[in-house]
């Protein structure tokens, strides 16, 4: 995907006033989000998860899905630092009384924020499908 993915999906926020779908991995495993806003004002300061997501690729011998993301983000000229889109994680409303869960490589976090904030660069280099859903 590239700044034209983008685009088209602020497009379909903005037209539709519905929300997409993305699907894309992240730590070897496969998520469905759902983008409900962006803000183009907002600082994201590089690709961080797209960069630790390479990292870990390759510690876990994905070298080959590390690289073809590497060359993506050289072909387009890397990271931007400016936008975000608000995005509803795959997972499930967290709060005080959620559950811890253990990710791959023994990470343990809560499970997901209501909201969180996610770089464009999220979707040009992670995401592989992105779908609107709306009435016609």
């Amino acid at each position: 995907m590239d700044d034209s993915t983008v685009e088209k999906i602020k497009y379909e926020l903005r037209t539709k006033k519905a929300p997409v779908i993305i699907v894309y991995n992240h730590f070897l495993y496969w998520h469905a989000d759902i983008i409900v806003g962006y803000d183009d004002t907002v600082a994201s300061n590089g690709c961080p998860m797209v960069d630790q997501s390479v990292d870990y690729y390759k510690e876990q011998g994905s070298g080959s899905y590390a690289d073809a993301i590497e060359q993506h983000k050289a072909a387009l000229g890397g990271c931007t630092n400016q936008g975000i889109f608000y995005v509803r994680d795959s997972i499930y409303d967290g709060g005080a009384d959620e559950p811890t869960y253990t990710y791959g490589g023994g990470y343990s976090d809560k499970y997901s924020k209501r909201i969180v904030e996610r770089s464009y660069n999220w979707v040009k280099f992670l995401a592989n499908h992105a779908y609107t859903v709306h009435r016609r």
